[in-house]
């Protein structure tokens, strides 16, 4: 009778992918954790410098979720996955919003500097 499991075949599948997984929530972890103080750190600069508060919010928001999807691109990428795809897609993402709203951005600038 032929074993349901083999042992040897999980153990060297387990020493081979544990570390990844580990180096991979440890990535997560710390990453998301360095964001939360990025963010923190920009909203009492803007806060500091006076800057409008209705534009505090959307600059604090686009800041972590631009780090927090580079925090995930690069998690992938740890395990094998090729991002390259996934990074022309957001930076044509980017591109496209940018040009509809290039009005909206032309204001942007005058609004945090006075």
């Amino acid at each position: 009778m032929e074993q349901l499991l083999d042992f040897e075949a999980l153990g060297t599948l387990v020493t081979t992918y544990l570390p990844k997984v580990a180096g991979a929530i440890l990535t997560l972890v710390i990453g998301f954790w360095i964001i939360g103080k990025i963010t923190d750190v920009l909203k009492r600069s803007m806060e500091k410098r006076g800057f409008d508060p209705t534009i505090r919010p959307f600059l604090t928001s686009l800041v972590s979720v631009g780090l927090k999807v580079l925090l995930l691109l690069s998690v992938a990428s740890m395990f094998g996955i090729e991002t390259t795809s996934f990074v022309a897609l957001f930076g044509a993402l980017a591109f496209a919003v940018a040009w509809h709203c290039k009005a909206a951005w032309a204001t942007l600038p005058v609004g945090c500097c006075f």
